[in-house]
């Protein structure tokens, strides 16, 4: 049987959701059969050092303006080098790139993913994506809102997308956590903690999360509040605590290493985005058996179950994040049972050992159709 060569390209590796999920396939690929290696187009970041560390190559390409396509041939030379049977790429930079790439030394199965509904895109970068589908085997989406966006959004035929959901690595939740020691590093001791993680950027709508915080502090003033990451949006977010006197009450935390620590310390995590793909940090925090109060868009609805795992919300509404996180922090019976259920939803349906299997099988039966080289396992 021969040893399937798999490249992953995707812009960089610093922290994120699409990130953490290439982190966590790439570690569960079977090594006795996958030969699994990792491109960038511009930057290495954190998430490399990690990869690196499991036994991953990680190649950068020196992608260092986004007019620079020279990168295409440096790719294609990169493939050609490794062999490569399957290339996968993830966001639309990569996307684009890689599959050009692919198109000139002939990489017998080209797949891509899309992670979000990416309302952003124009008229010309929906074009770009519909002639390269062509050139793709098959495009993998994460959530089927992800998948019915782009199907309505840019006229690709249904059969060209595949739904395979993001999955979280149970192992790294195998931990018991120093509750009290966080909390006191974090300035909290017995009060009511809730938290947002992530990127503070438009996207996330981290002002409606700030808004709420306000008026949780008016019923419930012993409350704190955790905004977990760093991005454009941050001063803004500070200067409406000072206005919403709350500043003593809300600790930016900036990027922290200690993410996955830091939920299992609080009560409560919420997510005010305005779209997402298939949020990876609802899915930690169900692993970690937190309750989710999130805004009913993208692939939410697909990963909590609105009053059982958590509670859904509609966006740009502070006052619904607000009230549904009130209830649960003046209910914790419900609170924890909620996470129990979230828990066990994440073990069955959203386990990372699930996405690999699916995308495996996929890379599998794809090989197997193009060359009598490859078989299955």
């Amino acid at each position: 049987m021969k040893k399937i060569n798999l490249l992953y390209l995707i812009p960089n590796l610093n922290v994120g959701g699409a990130e953490e999920l290439l982190l966590g396939i790439a570690r569960r690929f079977n090594r006795s059969h996958y030969k699994v290696a990792v491109a960038c187009l511009w930057d290495k970041g954190p998430i490399a050092e990690r990869m690196e560390s499991m036994g991953v190559e990680v190649y950068l390409l020196g992608m260092f303006t986004r007019m620079d396509f020279t990168v295409i041939f440096r790719l294609a030379k990169l493939m050609q080098s490794l062999q490569t049977d399957v290339l996968h790429s993830h966001l639309f930079p990569a996307n684009t790139i890689g599959r050009l790439a692919a198109r000139i030394v002939k990489v017998p199965v080209v797949i891509s993913t899309e992670h979000n509904i990416d309302v952003w895109k124009t008229f010309f970068h929906k074009l770009i994506d519909k002639i390269l589908a062509k050139f793709t085997d098959r495009i993998i989406t994460v959530s089927d809102a992800v998948r019915d966006f782009y199907i309505k959004e840019e006229g690709i035929s249904a059969d060209k997308y595949l739904t395979i959901h993001n999955g979280v690595d149970l192992e790294r939740f195998n931990f018991i956590p120093d509750v009290v020691k966080k909390r006191k590093e974090l300035g909290f001791k017995n009060e009511p903690v809730v938290g947002m993680f992530g990127r503070l950027v438009p996207q996330k709508t981290p002002q409606y999360f700030i808004e709420a915080a306000s008026r949780i502090a008016g019923e419930i003033p012993e409350a704190r509040f955790l905004v977990v990451g760093d991005g454009p949006l941050r001063k803004m977010l500070e200067e409406r605590c000072n206005k919403l006197d709350i500043k003593d009450k809300v600790i930016f935390t900036g990027l922290r290493k200690d993410v996955l620590e830091i939920m299992a310390a609080i009560d409560v995590v919420s997510l005010s985005s305005s779209r997402e793909g298939l949020s990876i940090v609802v899915l930690e925090a169900m692993a970690l058996s937190k309750p989710v109060v999130a805004t009913r868009v993208g692939g939410n609805p697909e990963t909590i179950i609105d009053g059982r795992t958590g509670f859904l919300v509609e966006p740009n509404s502070p006052q619904q994040l607000a009230d549904k996180i009130i209830i649960l922090l003046r209910d914790r019976n419900r609170a924890e049972e909620m996470g129990r259920k979230g828990r066990e939803r994440v073990e069955e349906e959203f386990n990372i050992d699930r996405t690999v299997k699916s995308t495996a099988n996929l890379y599998e039966t794809l090989l197997v159709k193009k060359s009598k080289k490859y078989c299955q396992k």
